[in-house]
């Protein structure tokens, strides 16, 4: 009856073991020297919401916007805020691209 030892491994599957392990050791150190996951794009969407409700609802509710969705591209939703400026509205020239991907990005032109 033969036991478990030296003569009954199998070499092919030591070689396997070692090339599985050698290779998350790899995808470990890129995962670790990458400096982790990507940035998700839900901090720039919070501030882009917090400029509109701070700049756009102090003269009008959302209604307007919400009326537009579907309808403007990037160009148009920053010629839109730049209107809105230069009508007033209180939005810095930082806060400007924030606003327009914002609105960019939750009241996107529907694709024809």
């Amino acid at each position: 009856m033969p036991t478990r030892g030296a003569a009954t491994r199998q070499p092919g599957r030591r070689k396997a073991v070692r090339c599985v392990a050698g290779l998350l050791l790899l995808m470990l150190a890129a995962c670790a020297s990458s400096g982790g996951p990507a940035p998700s794009a839900a901090p720039s969407q919070e501030a882009g919401r917090q400029i509109l409700e701070a700049a756009c609802t102090t003269c009008h509710d959302l209604g307007g916007i919400e009326r537009l969705s579907g309808f403007n591209s990037r160009t148009d939703w920053d010629d839109v805020v730049r209107s809105m400026i230069a009508n007033g509205a209180e939005v810095e020239d930082g806060q400007i691209d924030v606003l327009v991907d914002y609105l960019t990005a939750t009241y996107a032109a529907r694709r024809q």
